[in-house]
């Protein structure tokens, strides 16, 4: 499987997907930085944000999904040399 990378940032994928309470974002930077993702819906409205100093290394975070409607949502993952969009499915 080929992961979307670029600049030293790889998504490594969200789990599960679709998600119905709880989503896992995996992903690797190369170098220490400041990590923002973001979680939006289809109309841009974002709907959950975090930004964090991280190691280099492979990262996790825990997305609560409980209070998020049924649908198609995406997250981006951006450093400060890169950005990565992917999709998330949520169901309930």
């Amino acid at each position: 499987n080929e992961y979307p990378s670029g600049n030293g940032l790889t998504l490594l994928g969200a789990y599960p997907n679709p998600a119905k309470d709880i989503a896992n974002i995996q992903y690797h930077i190369d170098e220490s930085s400041v990590v923002s993702i973001e979680v939006f819906d289809l109309t841009g409205r974002i709907i959950q944000h975090s930004s964090d100093k991280l190691s280099a290394g492979n990262h996790n975070i825990k997305l609560s999904l409980k209070d998020v409607a049924a649908g198609d949502y995406y997250y981006t993952i951006k450093t400060a040399t890169a950005k990565l969009t992917s999709k998330l499915i949520v169901i309930k």
